[in-house]
């Protein structure tokens, strides 16, 4: 797959292109008929069990892969849960895991809905050759009227995909596979919502700086019902500072009979060690501008002035904001610092 390099990194993340080796999978005309490629830059989980894989690979798929195979792993909360929501069948033999322990555990339920109801997109609707206009986004009836013509029009393409002369002769099974995983979960979406239509609610759709219509979904408000598919090991550890057992045990689905609640009544850290200022100086992210970051070291350099006696640590995103933040400290506090950054196993922060 040949790319387009994109040098600026910001550039890259607004246009949604994740990698400097193409696109994971594309649409190309072959033959005269279009197909799926994948990338070639693509393992198996096959060649990171055996080691065999290519030293070229996708940095992406060799640490998913890698995670799966391995006896210990670490995910983050989306990648996990989109493996148990899409791909349980597919990697069944390296999720035989006794013990999950998900941390951050009052999260889970927002991570959770991310999962379950249906999200339409323009180019669905287009795909299946519907027109907005016949839609009122702001009714549940209708937006599931929207959802069953959407499974609809794709069980017709796949009936007469399979029934052309051109499919007979020469399959193209990829491209039936893809309109059969859209339907699937189009088709599943519907008998979700009319099963509990009072679980379900319809978010307000999403549009282009033009007013056209990009997106919507239809979400449930309980989540309990759904739960159970993404937490499978025979024991489950959830951490959290703030659950409560009831209302945990609700939201989640689980028998209360079923959990155990293990409490600190009281924190072991001395009141006086707890304390956090807040000084919302400016919001650090990928948009902040010079002016915020500068505004933000001064009052780093503030505070070790309040503090020339005592150690501390100074938490940041990235090795570039460190060295940044030592450039712009006073000289007097450029001297305190020490830069420390954990690596893995290819040397790498």
């Amino acid at each position: 797959m040949d790319a387009e390099k994109v040098d600026n990194d910001k550039e890259a993340m607004r246009w949604g292109l994740t990698c400097e080796k193409g696109q994971c999978q594309e649409r190309i005309n072959k033959n005269g008929k279009e197909v799926v490629q994948v990338c070639k830059f693509k393992p198996t989980i096959k060649h990171v069990e055996d080691k065999t894989q290519d030293s070229l690979s996708c940095h992406y798929y060799l640490q998913k892969y890698d995670a799966l195979v391995s006896k210990h792993s670490l995910w983050n909360y989306h990648a996990f849960f989109t493996i148990m929501k899409y791909n349980k069948k597919l990697f069944a033999d390296y999720l035989n895991r006794k013990v999950t322990v998900f941390d951050e555990a009052h999260k889970i339920e927002d991570q959770i809905i991310q999962f379950v109801g249906f999200d339409i997109f323009a180019g669905q609707v287009d795909e299946c050759n519907l027109s907005t206009e016949r839609y009122n986004f702001t009714d549940l009836d209708s937006m599931i009227q929207l959802t069953d013509d959407i499974a609809f029009s794709y069980a017709k393409k796949i009936k007469d995909i399979k029934e052309s002369p051109v499919f007979q002769n020469n399959p193209d099974f990829e491209l039936i596979t893809g309109l059969e995983r859209r339907y699937d979960k189009a088709a599943q979406a519907k008998i979700d919502i009319i099963a509990d239509k009072d679980n379900f609610v319809v978010n307000d759709p999403v549009n282009d700086i033009n007013g056209n219509f990009r997106t919507i979904s239809v979400k449930p408000i309980d989540v309990s019902k759904f739960a159970h598919e993404f937490f499978e090991t025979e024991y489950q550890v959830f951490m959290s500072a703030t659950i409560h057992k009831s209302s945990f045990c609700e939201n989640m689905g689980l028998e209360k009979d079923d959990v155990a609640f293990v409490d600190t009544a009281k924190s072991p850290f001395p009141l006086e060690h707890r304390k956090i200022d807040l000084l919302n100086v400016r919001r650090l992210s990928y948009g902040s501008t010079e002016e915020d970051e500068l505004e933000v070291i001064k009052t780093i350099d503030r505070i070790l002035d309040d503090h020339s006696d005592q150690r501390g640590l100074i938490l940041t995103s990235s090795i570039p904001r460190c060295h940044k933040i030592i450039r712009y400290l006073s000289p007097k506090n450029t001297r305190r610092i020490r830069l420390c950054h954990s690596k893995n196993k290819e040397d790498k922060t």
